[in-house]
């Protein structure tokens, strides 16, 4: 008795040093989400507001990783821990649109001197000739005070120097004047330009300031480019950065998210599943559907690119959405190799007994569910 009364209060014991572990990540992200908030109130009067929104967005993203690392893993699922996440966004978000990214005012243009007048050849610099210069230039305050003097760049002569040059960049100044030319270029340019400097250069600075540029951009080539830094940057925090602007473009991710489901390092698949069954679209179901393949770790492996613990993690994935996913699972048992994970599932979430091979059963419990949803 007094056995099982010990291994009572350890498990008690464990218990709570589980829930007090769980109520002090959410008061750090509090605590965060409020110095944070301090930061950006403090850069609004500041005439330099850029360092005080930088220190936000570290206690934000330092915050912010261990509570997505909690929620991926399945270990916290409740509405506090989603609510966390969604502040943090919020507000790192508004810090970054608050960061003074774009280009000096350009002054109206003078009226045209007279014929007569005496004007130095040098006085008359073409800006996107200087600027194209400066781009090579090491000095941060000359490539500053080039930029700013470009109204426009139709024929984005500027667009690609721009990229290798951020690619490099260190000075913070200097990183904003780079990122504030760039978001006046199409998504398209400027996204296929970063998509090929990434094969390059896997910097987190770069990173960082490709996840600024297109960060909220829905396009494909842009979610491309977030997708592949949120699932294979070096650095977690980066990555986490990364999923948090990815997720912002919804179902239009999941194209390029489910390349990673089967992609060859397994911390990435892990990654890709978990982002997949975040998003909680219609397609998030079919591409998990998907990997319920019959087959051993090898057999996995070598006909689809997975093992049999990414198949768990799916077939939970898709437990956890409920009736949300029937529509995938429903159309999982017409294919052969996803049938008996398919009905498993099924019955998991609806409680019945059909086998695997009576669509017909199936088909028709769901018609009565979904009649009355």
């Amino acid at each position: 008795m007094q056995k099982f009364t010990l291994s009572l209060l350890c498990l008690l014991g464990s218990m709570q040093a589980v829930f007090a572990g769980a109520e002090e990540l959410l008061a750090r992200a509090e605590e965060a989400r409020q110095k944070a908030k301090e930061r950006y109130e403090t850069a609004r009067e500041s005439a330099n507001p850029n360092g005080p929104l930088k220190e936000a967005l570290e206690f934000l993203i330092q915050a912010e990783e261990p509570i997505q690392r909690a929620v991926e893993a399945g270990e916290q699922d409740g509405k506090e821990w989603h609510e966390a996440l969604r502040s943090l966004r919020e507000m790192k978000k508004l810090c970054r649109e608050s960061m003074t990214y774009e280009r000096a005012a350009v002054p109206p243009p003078p009226t045209a001197p007279s014929k007569a007048a005496n004007v130095p050849a040098g006085d008359k610099g073409d800006a996107l000739t200087d600027a194209a210069a400066a781009l090579k230039d090491p000095d941060p305050a000359k490539l500053c005070a080039a930029l700013s003097r470009v109204a426009q760049d139709p024929s984005h002569r500027l667009c690609t120097p721009a990229i290798l040059r951020l690619r490099e960049e260190s000075d913070p100044q200097a990183r904003a004047c780079l990122i504030g030319l760039l978001q006046g270029y199409p998504p398209y340019k400027v996204a296929g330009g970063l998509r090929d400097s990434l094969q390059a250069c896997r910097r987190a600075g770069f990173l960082q300031a490709c996840i600024q540029l297109l960060e909220g951009r829905t396009d494909e080539k842009s979610v491309a480019v977030l997708a592949t830094i949120a699932f294979t940057a070096e650095l977690r925090a980066v990555r986490t950065e990364g999923i948090g602007a990815l997720a912002q473009a919804g179902e239009a991710s999941l194209p390029a998210a489910g390349k990673y489901l089967r992609h060859p390092v397994k911390t990435i698949r892990t990654d890709a599943i978990a982002y997949v069954a975040s998003v909680r679209a219609p397609a998030s179901w079919s591409l998990l559907t998907a990997l319920l393949l019959l087959g051993t770790d090898q057999e996995l492996k070598a006909a689809a690119g997975i093992d049999c613990a990414d198949r768990e993690r799916a077939v939970q994935a898709l437990i956890s959405a409920g009736e949300d996913a029937c529509p995938a699972l429903l159309a999982g048992l017409a294919q052969p190799n996803l049938k008996k994970w398919s009905a498993f599932c099924l019955k998991k979430i609806s409680g019945k007994d059909f086998p695997e091979s009576d669509r017909a059963a199936w088909t028709g419990w769901w018609r009565g569910r979904s009649s009355g949803r």
